[in-house]
């Protein structure tokens, strides 16, 4: 195998990038407010603005959720019945 940035295998040329980038996400900007993609975003959002807003806003739709029982919550060691179909 030799190093460079074509590599023949098989009779075929291979592509050999020997420093990998690293994939940074670009920010998501709606309306002009950047829309947080994980709870570290949430974070470092509201911390930048110096409110509380996305994680009010994450509380607010998670209570939401909760309130109109969307979630069947169940004990460790609760085990569906014989005819309960996994997805």
């Amino acid at each position: 195998m030799r190093r460079g940035k074509d590599l023949v295998i098989n009779g075929k040329k291979v592509a050999v990038n020997p420093t990998p980038q690293t994939s940074k996400k670009k920010k998501v900007f709606k309306y002009g407010v950047e829309v947080p993609q994980n709870w570290a975003d949430i974070i470092r959002i509201d911390g930048e603005a110096g409110n509380w807003y996305w994680q009010d806003a994450v509380a607010k739709e998670v209570a939401a959720l909760l309130f109109h029982e969307c979630f069947v919550f169940q004990s460790p060691d609760y085990k569906p019945s014989e005819d309960y179909q996994y997805v």
